[in-house]
């Protein structure tokens, strides 16, 4: 996404994508979700939680402070979102503003708050949805950060040499489709929402 001021630009982009994907599914699957006892949020503003501020609210509300070491773990996501739904009333939440070691290398760093970045997740009912942020879009910058990660620039020539020639402020976000729908139909197992699950005994088709 191209000429952002910001992440939360990306951020109202994902939330009305996610608004949309619900309405669409809600007008042309409303028999299938009733037919297995699902319902979808309605989606507003989604609220939004840093990473500290939740580290503090895992810490001070269930005396959760492992496995939170410039991310959430598995269960701090489950339990952040706990705390969404009782203290917010939304199934969904934001959670920005991770690690830096914790991103890729084209994460755009918060300068004013290292070592966070203009970063977040999308966490539906306690799993993560989706991953994104503000993308880096100096030249010099993105060269000192894949170097800052023991990376050699040359070996990413391909993907710098579009920044050299100058690049607009931009960001993205990855969205886990098969996560989304096995939290839509409370599946137990992600596997359960693929077409075609593989594991170490089956990778065909």
């Amino acid at each position: 996404m191209g000429f952002i001021d910001s992440v939360e630009d990306v951020m109202r982009m994902h939330a009305g994508l996610i608004a949309a994907i619900f309405q669409a599914v809600r007008e042309r699957c409303g028999d299938i979700l009733a037919r297995r006892g699902c319902s979808l949020p309605q989606v507003g503003e989604i609220p939004q939680v840093s990473y500290p501020r939740a580290c503090e609210i895992l810490a001070g509300r269930f005396g959760k402070t492992a496995g939170l070491h410039g991310d959430l773990d598995t269960a701090g996501e489950r339990l952040i979102c706990q705390w969404a739904e009782q203290e917010l009333g939304s199934e969904l939440l934001f959670v920005t503003g991770y690690h830096v070691d914790r991103r890729p290398m084209y994460t755009m760093p918060d300068l004013t708050s290292p070592p966070l970045t203009h970063s977040f997740d999308l966490l539906l009912g306690g799993v993560e949805i989706t991953t994104g942020g503000q993308r880096i879009h100096d030249y010099d910058q993105l060269v000192a950060s894949i170097r800052s990660r023991g990376l050699q620039p040359a070996d990413y020539e391909g993907y710098l040499e579009m920044f050299r020639c100058g690049m607009c402020p931009h960001g993205g976000m990855g969205m886990g489709i098969e996560r989304l729908l096995m939290q839509i139909f409370r599946l137990d197992n992600v596997k359960q929402a693929s077409l075609f699950p593989r594991d170490r005994s089956r990778l065909r088709p």
